[in-house]
């Protein structure tokens, strides 16, 4: 069934509200029981604005910033919705 009938007008909104917010495709996906790759193809239908993978540059200072104030990576794979491996390359991109 195409994703177009299996949500809601309201969670097509939400859907697309939480990814242009920031929430990562993958969290997204996940939580709708849906591949990445077909929430980016429906985001795209939807006419939303598809970033570009991976952490930007301000993007890493901040998590930078955050984790040398205490937070661990698992707290900020969390609060930043990215995977482990996005957050630590991001915590090593200046080194």
């Amino acid at each position: 069934m195409p994703l177009t009938q299996r949500f809601t007008a309201g969670q097509v909104k939400r859907i697309v509200a939480d990814y242009e917010a920031g929430d990562s495709a993958t969290s997204i996906a996940r939580e709708h029981g849906v591949a990445p790759s077909a929430l980016l193809r429906f985001l795209r239908q939807q006419h939303a604005v598809i970033r570009q993978s991976g952490v930007t540059d301000k993007h890493a200072q901040r998590l930078i910033s955050e984790h040398a104030a205490g937070a661990t990576l698992a707290e900020l794979e969390r609060r930043h919705h990215l995977s482990h491996g996005a957050v630590f390359r991001a915590l090593h991109r200046f080194d």
